[in-house]
């Protein structure tokens, strides 16, 4: 499978696996389909304490998510066009500013969703 994948996935692939709807508040998609050949989506929002990141078929947005960039988190926001640095060793977010707009509001939707009242009741569970 070369679809994007991923570990809120687990969740709603699990649940629908069982037949049982996913809750409001989980973002993640049941990715189960994908393993049979239908379409996925197109891009994988992810945050990780200090940072997020939006990942396409094609590029790699890093992003701090905090002012205070320590403890290893990006001090800046970075682009990679991993179809041709797999390695993500070059930053060319100044090159491509439509694509890190572009891949930034994916980051905020997925964000604002989380924030949600049904959101904040599911994770103070």
């Amino acid at each position: 499978m070369s679809e994007l994948v991923s570990a809120v996935d687990y969740m709603p692939t699990f649940l629908g696996l069982l037949g049982v709807e996913k809750p409001e508040a989980v973002t993640g998609l049941d990715f189960w389909p994908t393993v049979w050949g239908e379409a996925a989506r197109d891009h994988v929002v992810t945050g990780f304490g200090w940072f997020g990141a939006v990942r396409t078929a094609e590029w790699n947005y890093v992003f701090p998510t905090r002012r205070d960039t320590g403890r290893g988190a990006p001090e800046e926001h970075r682009l990679y066009h991993v179809t041709e640095d797999p390695g993500e060793q070059t930053n060319v977010a100044a090159g491509h500013p439509e694509v890190v707009e572009k891949l930034k509001e994916l980051a905020r939707k997925v964000w604002r969703l989380s924030r949600t009242p049904a959101a904040r009741r599911q994770h103070r569970r």
